[in-house]
């Protein structure tokens, strides 16, 4: 924004879309290979990320251009990088006026809340691992180290694997 052109904000709101556009794909090829009990999660993270993808492309992405394409037709001059660094230590400008902030309420507003509780959220989701004892052959590993150097010193030359990539 450092230039005071939208066209960087389309860029970045698009690459932002694209890049949970392609996060649902990878969950919903997670989906065969999951454990039932998980599969609701799961669909609640698809149906999740299809919404910010939805709304990223026909509420953001279509906001940014839309003032990109006012700023062009209005022969509006941007700001050289320097400037803008200039321009961002020096304006200061405080607005409570709704005409100010209401293209801007709907994201801030779910950025600035439900995205916060989802990241917060993501601390508790479990693994989508295919195998069920994982996490109980991971903690009882923990308590008995020893047991853990024993099973690799005796697993012999090759490094074995289910095939899979353990989702």
């Amino acid at each position: 924004m450092l230039t005071t052109s939208n066209i960087g904000h389309v860029v970045e709101e698009s690459l932002w879309g694209i890049a949970a556009a392609l996060l649902v794909a990878s969950l919903l090829s997670v989906w065969p290979h999951s454990r039932p009990r998980l599969r609701p999660l799961l669909l609640a993270m698809c149906a999740t990320g299809t919404a910010y993808v939805v709304f990223m492309f026909m509420v953001d992405v279509p906001m940014y251009w839309a003032r990109w394409v006012a700023d062009e037709a209005s022969g509006r001059r941007y700001l050289s990088l320097s400037q803008g660094v200039l321009d961002t230590s020096g304006r200061w400008v405080v607005s409570q006026q709704w005409q100010t902030w209401k293209s801007e309420v709907l994201w801030m507003s779910l950025y600035f809340s439900v995205a916060v509780w989802l990241s917060l959220g993501f601390v508790h989701v479990p693994a989508f691992t295919g195998d069920p004892s994982r996490g109980a052959r991971a903690a009882s590993q923990r308590k008995a180290p020893h047991a853990r150097a024993r099973a690799v010193r005796g697993a012999g030359s090759g490094l074995h694997t289910s095939g899979s990539a353990g989702w």
